[in-house]
């Protein structure tokens, strides 16, 4: 009888009948009915069972399926007690009519209104040999609940009601995975598992999720993504993992904690934005420059190529660059890496976030340390007792440095007011050694400077309505720099102390190192606010809306002025307001194509005094000057084939000066408040080929043309002590990029590399650059490439335990110092073409929680003679070992 009445017709007949009749069992006839169940029995076998021993009959409800039932139905157990048991373990509703029990499955919202028996899954997925796998489907049968493994084989899944489920895993290649799984309320279920791969799917196809960088280049952004999972275990730091990219170029004063030039597509410093999450960098505390960020704290790093997106409420010229921190996944987790190296070289870094899955809150932090001494030969010219100057080889003797840093943030997401919803707050602190001036001609023994960084910001985000989400980030930070020059004896570059032909210690008619001297602080006072909108307007458009404000305040005083009479430059009024506003299109009306367009409105206030000198008088007056600007761009790919897609942007940009260009840094630099904001046409188009196919080796190929025409160029001008920013009239920089990559099909050899020419000349027509006009500008590399080659062994110690090596190579053409059209063409200064190698072996350790990375690395293998920009020379050969945790 029971399986007839699972066939719907007869179910709605039964029921009918049921209704018609409208008289109910009677409790006296249920109490008194027994039935005697067995030990292992389902839904369906207890329905027979009664239907069997007694007068029922069960008609089912679409929704009622088969299921093991509860150990607490005993042997012998009346009728009623049976099926309250089963209404209360199964989510079903009972009622009798005449002979008749009708069952229905209760609606799932009755379990979503039982909060408190709520609980979380997390897990994570390997195949045979311990391998994660990104990419597999993990659901829960019978239930709305499912999952994506991450790029680390993790996935997590948070408010399933409590109760026993089946888990069910898929992904192509390997065989479906299902296995029972208990959620008790207010508890996270952990689980390890295991999927066998399938030797018929595999030999069909292989198909491998979009990573982060294959999902943002493959946008209509002009953007190139860097992934650091490689570069955390091995020792190069931020800036060398840069230096490997095409078309970026990081020169550097010296070696660890040094001033460096970033330079993109032949454009440099602070004409290219840098960020972290989104927030300015220098708001983030980092102030040292985007090389001296520790690596392991960056999970990528997007560089923008002269095509910046209106989110980052920036003015840049050339372009951006964004490092995003490490991923926010669900649970507990994190890293530590300990680095130690040549010249007395320590660095340790470490964070860990915490984001329970069945909790609203979440918390994170990290923390690094650096110190150095940078106490690496030298080649410099030492005049003999006779005046006579000699090449001589020597140890720097005044250049550590030493870096900290920490910050937390805690929050709260999926709250009534906001999707997310935290604060941050950071503290940075360094110090630097000076062993030189900025052509390395002077040693200095005395000189040094210190910064320290504090701040916060607010993260709010919320879905308002469907489809648009708003977003602000508003915060402040406060950036402070000490500069000390106040040695008044002379040394020399072994670091002895000059003395005269009588023995006597030289010392110096005015206190300082370089020139007059300095005992000066100065601080940054930097309010900044980032709201961003964003609508989603059906499949195929979105628009989106940007606003940017900033105001930076700075003060300071140079402690050497004592005078009341003297006026202190540092000390006078300096603020700098900037707003950027943005508006973008986006249309995507298939896969294949995308477009956007967009414009943005650039507005600065500045308001300063200046030191007026009239014959025998000085005085300080008041300075204000407004600029107004407008740009637009747009950016347009087309996937032409599967494999092979093309990309064409650009964008009309203006670069608003910095504080430091304007009022100089109180040392090196002096102040420029004439100078006028940059402003370049900047176009782009990219070629690039992708091959992924089955059992076949992994190859893409990507080819790049670059313009930037650029008016009132800001170019670092100078020699010997004095610098200064200043507009050059017109420059041009075009170039090309060339970037390829290989895997071989069993994932153990793999091969990259890139080369990148440039062509960045001044065109004035007129003005105080017109007599170099068609000059390259000087002190900038234009030809430079990189190669890496990498070979797995899989296993070696162990299961999971792969060893790693990896050899590279980076080559950079000579190129002059200064205006090539000027002085002798066989005495002109130049940099030497360069070409230097590293070498190194990484081992894994899999024991579970934690994986273990212990890398040896040999940096400039070849002992070469390295310089950058301004003639610094740079490290030898150096050894550096790295331990790296996972947990």
């Amino acid at each position: 009888m029971a399986y007839l009445t699972r066939i719907p017709l007869l179910r709605f007949g039964l029921l009918s009948l049921g209704v018609c009749l409208g008289y109910s069992l009677t409790a006296q006839y249920a109490h008194s009915t027994t039935v005697h169940l067995t030990d292992e029995r389902s839904l369906y076998e207890v329905f027979d069972a009664i239907e069997q021993q007694t007068p029922f009959v069960f008609a089912y409800d679409q929704g009622v399926k088969d299921v093991h039932t509860s150990n607490r139905l005993g042997n012998e157990i009346t009728v009623d007690a049976v099926l309250a048991v089963l209404a209360k373990e199964n989510d079903l509703d009972f009622r009798r009519i005449d002979q008749t029990i009708y069952v229905k499955s209760r609606p799932r919202k009755t379990l979503v209104q039982q909060a408190d028996q709520r609980g979380s899954l997390a897990g994570a997925v390997t195949d045979e040999e311990g391998n994660q796998l990104p990419g597999v489907t993990v659901r829960l049968l019978e239930t709305p609940y499912g999952a994506v493994t991450n790029t680390e084989g993790r996935f997590a899944m948070r408010n399933i009601p409590a109760g026993t489920y089946s888990i069910e895993l898929k992904s192509v290649g390997f065989e479906k995975h299902i296995q029972t799984v208990k959620i008790n309320s207010e508890e996270t279920t952990r689980l390890q598992l295991k999927m066998m791969a399938s030797l018929d799917e595999l030999e069909a196809v292989v198909i491998r999720g979009e990573s982060a960088k294959e999902k943002m280049e493959s946008t209509s952004q002009a953007v190139l993504v860097v992934e650091t999972k490689k570069a955390q275990m091995q020792t190069a730091d931020l800036g060398e993992v840069m230096a490997r990219t095409e078309g970026v170029s990081v020169q550097r004063s010296g070696g660890l904690g040094s001033n460096t030039r970033f330079s993109l597509n032949g454009l440099t410093d602070d004409q290219i934005r840098f960020f972290m999450d989104g927030i300015p960098l220098t708001a983030m505390g980092h102030v040292n420059g985007v090389a001296n960020v520790p690596v392991n704290t960056v999970e990528r790093v997007e560089v923008y190529k002269g095509v910046v997106p209106i989110q980052f409420g920036a003015d840049a010229l050339g372009g951006a660059v964004n490092l995003v921190s490490n991923s926010e996944y669900e649970g507990t987790h994190g890293q530590l890496s300990y680095q130690v190296g040549s010249f007395n070289t320590h660095r340790l870094a470490g964070f860990v976030q915490h984001r329970p899955i069945n909790r609203k809150y979440f918390l994170s932090g990290s923390a690094f340390l650096d110190k150095t001494d940078n106490n690496y030969w030298v080649d410099v010219e030492i005049p003999d007792e006779r005046g006579r100057v000699e090449q001589r080889r020597v140890r720097r003797f005044h250049d550590g440095y030493s870096a900290f840093g920490a910050s937390i943030e805690a929050g709260f997401r999926d709250i009534k007011i906001a999707d997310k919803l935290s604060i941050r707050a950071f503290h940075n602190g360094s110090e630097k050694d000076v062993q030189h001036n900025l052509i390395m001609v002077l040693p200095f023994g005395e000189t040094f400077w210190e910064t320290s960084s504090h701040g916060g910001f607010i993260d709010w985000r919320k879905e308002i309505l469907p489809g648009l989400k708003i977003s602000n980030v508003a915060g402040f930070s406060e950036n402070q720099t000490i500069w000390v020059d106040t040695a008044s004896v002379v040394y020399k570059w072994d670091g002895t102390l000059a003395r005269d032909l009588e023995g006597e210690i030289v010392r110096r008619q005015q206190p300082g190192e370089n020139g007059s001297g300095s005992d000066a602080v100065f601080s940054d006072w930097t309010y900044y606010d980032r709201i961003f909108a964003n609508y989603l307007w059906g499949s195929k458009h979105q628009i989106k809306l940007s606003s940017a404000p900033t105001l930076l305040e700075r003060s300071g005083r140079n402690r050497q002025i004592t005078d009341p009479a003297d006026v202190d430059r540092l000390a006078l009024r300096n603020k700098l307001f900037n707003l950027i506003n943005g508006v973008e299109y986006e249309f995507k009306p298939t896969d294949r194509l995308e477009w956007t367009v967009f414009g943005k409105n650039y507005i600065q206030r500045l308001n300063t005094e200046q030191v007026m000198v009239q014959g025998v008088e000085i005085d300080v007056v008041d300075l204000k000057r407004n600029t107004h600007n407008w740009g637009v761009g747009t950016g347009v790919r087309l996937a032409l084939s599967e494999r092979l897609s093309a990309k064409l942007t650009y964008e009309r940009a203006t670069r608003l000066p910095n504080a430091i260009e304007v009022f100089g840094d109180g040392l090196f630099i002096g102040d420029n408040v004439e100078i006028q904001p940059e402003r370049s046409h900047n176009a782009n188009v990219d070629v690039k080929y992708v091959q992924r196919a089955a059992n076949k080796a992994d190859f893409q190929v990507s080819i790049s043309g670059f313009l930037r025409q650029v008016d009132s160029l800001i170019v670092l001008l100078g020699s010997g002590m004095t610098f200064i920013h200043d507009n050059v009239a017109n420059a041009s920089s075009k170039g090309l990029e060339l970037n390829y990559s290989w895997t071989s099909a069993n994932e153990r050899f793999e091969i990259n590399g890139n080369g990148t020419w440039l062509d960045f000349r001044n065109v004035s027509e007129g003005g105080r650059f017109e007599p170099f006009k068609g000059d390259r500008i000087p002190n900038r590399p234009y030809l430079f490439s990189n190669a890496n080659i990498g070979y797995k062994i899989p296993n070696l110690l162990g299961r999971q335990n792969h060893l790693q090596l990896f050899v590279g190579g980076r080559y950079v053409h000579e190129f002059f110092r200064g205006w090539e059209s000027i002085g002798d063409p066989n005495r002109k200064q130049f940099i030497p073409s360069q070409f230097t190698q590293n070498v190194g072996i990484t081992q894994d350790f899999q024991w579970h929680p934690f994986k273990l990375n212990l890398t040896l690395e040999v940096q400039n293998i070849s002992n070469a003679t390295v310089f950058d920009f301004f003639g610094v020379q740079r490290p030898g050969r150096n050894f550096n070992t790295k331990l790296l945790m996972k947990f």
